[in-house]
């Protein structure tokens, strides 16, 4: 990314509906990560990357599937930005330069009185809870 910034070149991204206009902007952390983690950049097809589902309450999910389990990957369906070895060394040295898995990361602990700030993980979704506190009887109760 800051290549790009210093060389002020531009990375493209999709345009708003089904027009196909591509946009040229300034590279961002997030589409740098998401284009890193796609098997089109390394000439694959790919289908079942995802799992979404609906929940009672009418809220759409998504959630990643590992590679073992896609419907389909075709590698060299085209012309990739690298190969295929390439791209799964890249995601194997991106894994290992993780701090932790998402499971085991904690937090850094914060002000207030909660005692599990960054630590408790939600049991549906894998996620670290978040904390805020509010004022009980004269005190700081933390609900997370």
């Amino acid at each position: 990314m800051a290549a790009f910034r210093q060389e002020g070149l531009k990375f493209p991204r999709h345009g708003q509906g089904a027009s196909g206009e591509v946009i040229w902007e300034q590279l961002r952390h997030g589409t740098a990560l998401r284009t890193l983690r796609n098997p089109l950049y390394a000439g694959a097809f790919c289908f079942g990357r995802w799992r979404t589902w609906k929940d009672a309450q009418g809220h759409h999910h998504r959630a990643t599937v590992p590679q073992e389990q896609w419907q389909v990957l075709i590698q060299a369906a085209h012309p990739g930005y690298l190969t295929w070895e390439a791209f799964e060394e890249n995601q194997q040295r991106r894994h290992q330069n993780q701090q932790a898995p998402i499971q085991q990361r904690g937090g850094p602990p914060r002000e207030g009185p909660g005692l599990l700030q960054g630590l408790v993980i939600c049991a549906r979704c894998g996620r670290r809870m978040t904390v805020r506190y509010h004022q009980r009887g004269g005190q700081l109760s933390p609900n997370y």
